[in-house]
């Protein structure tokens, strides 16, 4: 037996010499692969590494690169398939294994000691082992040699690489394995991405891919035996869009011009990374995200360019691109007609100018302008004050071209037209406690649709876009709300056709008006206070009014009352008299005006009138009582009349009680005395006589008149003539101290 073996071992080394007597140089060994009888077809001769031969009809020889790279590198043995060659020694072969030669008995022979097999087109790790018996981790192949020899086949995984896929797009990767004893199970580790699966049973990766992915994942199979391999691969998930350049190409850039040029892909997964290789024209760049931009500078050429852009997947697309530099002439391009402009309403008017080397110098040569506009910088701009046409306008251009400058040249002509409809007059700003309260006049024209107040903190607003919008309507008054205290707000108002045309300004159409902060007591500069700041005394004729030298001061500030007992004498008297005792009027007035605050209506009562009445004997229905009847104005000319109702009260006797506070039921003031030391914007302590101007239908005043009713002269709603007492001379014109005696106004709600 020994005898036999050794002969089988020389024949086959005779067998590797006749085919590459040359190849094997400082090798021990060659190794000589050979197969009969396992597959069906032909056998072939092919070369492998180590300068060694195999035999068979392998239609890949790349299988065993593919392979061979994913497997593990401890699973490696010490031979490389990169090694394969064509290289010196084997053209001296006197014979040189080709694909598709047929096998000698020979090469059969030697393959019987290669350690490779032929199965199914792939040349597998092998190993003869004699008799009828198996080896674990291998599949047995017989039919070869003798004495029942059999050649077993290693369980390996035989599927090189995945390919990639495609989101939202049907994919199926089928993993291959031979060897072994079948039936094979499969598995997989990592996490697959949304919308693919694995069949343990196949190998068999399937489904339609939900999201972007790339990730190795290895499979591994195992056989009936138990014997198993694995394999790594990359599986990748592209988008369905691949990434590309979208850019066609460049615009020309040109000395001295702003470059601003933005490089555009598609495809792959945003975001986008470029760069270009290539010369860039000197002081121009290109960033990360695609933007050209700088001022060329230097020659007049063309810059060949290729731009590559990176996803976020690292995926790339590159395209050529060329960036053009050139010097055009100077000119200017604006219309010989420029856009008009409107009598009293700001225009801005530029020209244009393209080429040469910017910056531009620009000058009017010749030409009158129109009254109110001036040139510069290359622009009309002011406030036109006449209605014409006006050119021609020459204008000169110069550019920064060194060491001579480009120049050109233009004629222009204006027309100045009237404004579409008369402006808004006579804006009033009243400031308040974080507020303010306007008022105006509408245009009275066809064409008028409605008003646009607006705001600004900067300056007055030219046009009704430079500004909050703080009223829109026909209405002509309206209370801008929640400002801040120190702070100084302008206003403009705008009259709109239904075209959506606004008119100019006149002086009247804006106004200022500066929020300062408020205290309860007498302000002093820099500060307001709830209380009237002027007085406009008109007393009855016939005697000297109490305290009248002292107007208005007196009647300035917080009131100063005394009490339920006691009338306070820091009041001035408006005088009274009796129907009959003289000529009409018979009760003087005076008007109180709130110029660092308004009064608005607000909840409850808006504003109080202090008098100094006071009980007598302690007695709340029988006082002392000097009443007057309120009014109020916005503008201080009209003006609204609080409603009153007498209602006479009798004593015992049958006599007219006046000193009955129920006589004077509603609408009176003077009727409650006025207590000290209290908040006078507050009525439920303050005492006085308090009014809500919702009962004359009005948002706000400004001037409270107040007028002593003297005795049977002013009438009520209800038709009865208002009495007035003749106590103590209340009620005589002659008397210093007759009639109303007003100590203070007060907003309750400003």
């Amino acid at each position: 037996m020994i005898r036999g073996i050794l002969g089988w071992l020389c024949r086959g080394m005779a067998a590797v010499r006749a085919l590459e007597p040359n190849a094997i140089a400082g090798l021990t060994t060659a190794i000589a692969l050979a197969m009969a009888g396992l597959v069906g077809g032909g056998i072939a001769l092919d070369r492998f590494a180590l300068d060694g031969a195999i035999i068979g009809t392998d239609d890949d020889p790349g299988f065993l690169r593919s392979w061979w790279k994913g497997k593990r590198s401890g699973d490696k043995a010490p031979w490389d398939d990169e090694d394969w060659r064509e290289g010196a020694g084997h053209a001296e072969a006197p014979r040189k294994a080709q694909r598709g030669t047929p096998a000698s008995a020979e090469d059969i022979a030697s393959i019987r000691r290669s350690g490779m097999v032929l199965r199914d087109g792939k040349w597998l790790p092998a190993e003869l082992v004699p008799g009828p018996g198996g080896h674990r981790g291998l599949s047995r192949a017989s039919g070869v040699g003798s004495a029942g020899d059999n050649v077993l086949v290693q369980l390996l995984i035989t599927t090189g690489s995945l390919p990639e896929g495609t989101l939202s797009k049907a994919f199926n990767a089928q993993i291959l394995a031979t060897g072994g004893t079948p039936p094979y199970s499969w598995s997989t580790s990592g996490t697959l991405p949304l919308g693919l699966q694995f069949d343990t049973a196949r190998g068999l990766f399937y489904g339609t891919p939900l999201q972007l992915f790339s990730d190795s994942l290895r499979v591994r199979v195992s056989d009936a035996d138990s014997n198993s391999d694995e394999a790594e691969y990359l599986l990748v998930i592209l988008p369905e869009d691949q990434l590309r350049i979208v850019t066609e190409s460049l615009p020309d850039a040109s000395v001295g011009n702003p470059l601003a040029i933005a490089l555009a892909a598609a495809g792959g997964v945003p975001p986008y990374d470029w760069s270009v290789s290539g010369e860039l024209p000197p002081g121009v760049s290109i960033s990360s995200a695609g933007a050209i931009s700088g001022n060329p500078t230097g020659e007049f050429k063309s810059y060949p360019l290729s731009v590559t852009v990176t996803d976020a997947q690292g995926t790339q697309a590159s395209k050529d691109l060329v960036l053009k530099v050139v010097s055009r002439a100077l000119r200017i391009v604006s219309a010989q007609q420029l856009d008009p402009a409107q009598q009293g309403k700001p225009a801005e008017i530029p020209l244009d100018a393209e080429g040469g080397t910017t910056p531009y110098r620009w000058e009017l040569i010749a030409g009158e302008i129109p009254p109110g506009l001036t040139f510069a910088d290359g622009v009309f701009s002011g406030t036109p004050e006449t209605i014409g046409s006006f050119g021609p306008l020459s204008v000169a251009v110069w550019d920064a071209t060194a060491p001579e400058p480009q120049i050109a040249y233009g004629d222009f002509y204006l027309e100045i037209t009237e404004a579409p409809i008369g402006p808004v007059t006579d804006l009033r700003v009243y400031p308040s406690a974080g507020k303010a309260v306007l008022t105006w006049n509408n245009p009275d024209e066809p064409e008028f649709a409605e008003t646009l107040v607006v705001r600004s903190t900067a300056a007055i607003p030219a046009t009704p876009d430079e500004g909050d919008i703080v009223y829109q309507g026909v209405g002509t008054t309206t209370i801008d709300q929640a400002l801040a205290d120190g702070t100084t707000y302008h206003y403009a108002a705008f009259a709109f056709t239904p075209d959506g045309e606004y008119s100019a300004l006149d002086a009247t159409s804006y106004g200022s008006a500066t929020i300062l902060p408020f205290t309860k007591g007498r302000a002093a500069a820099g500060a307001a206070d709830p209380h009237a700041d002027a007085a406009y005394f008109t007393p009855l004729a016939g005697a000297d009014r109490f305290n009248a030298a002292s107007v208005p001061g007196i009647v300035l500030g917080p009131p100063n009352g005394l009490g339920y007992a006691n009338g306070s004498k820091d009041v001035v008297s408006l005088g009274a008299a009796i129907n009959g005792s003289g000529s009409a009027p018979y009760g003087g007035e005076i008007v109180v005006e709130f110029t660092d605050n308004v009064i608005v209506d607000g909840p409850g009562n808006d504003f109080t009138v202090f008098e100094n009445a006071f009980y007598i004997g302690g007695d709340h229905l029988n006082r002392f009582m000097e009443p007057a009847v309120v009014y109020v104005s916005q503008d201080g000319s009209s003006w609204k009349r609080f409603p009153i109702d007498f209602s006479p009260r009798y004593d015992d006797a049958g006599n007219l009680n006046l000193q009955h506070p129920y006589c004077y039921g509603s609408g009176f003031a003077g009727i409650n005395p006025v207590l000290p030391n209290a908040d006078p914007t507050n009525p439920s302590e303050s005492g006085g006589d308090s009014f809500d101007l919702a009962t004359v239908g009005l948002a706000w005043a400004r001037f409270v008149k107040i007028q002593s009713t003297g005795d049977n002269w002013i009438i009520d709603g209800n038709g009865d003539a208002v009495r007035h007492t003749n106590f103590t001379g209340a009620a005589l014109r002659t008397a210093g101290n007759s009639g109303f005696d007003l100590d203070a106004v007060t907003a309750v709600n400003y």
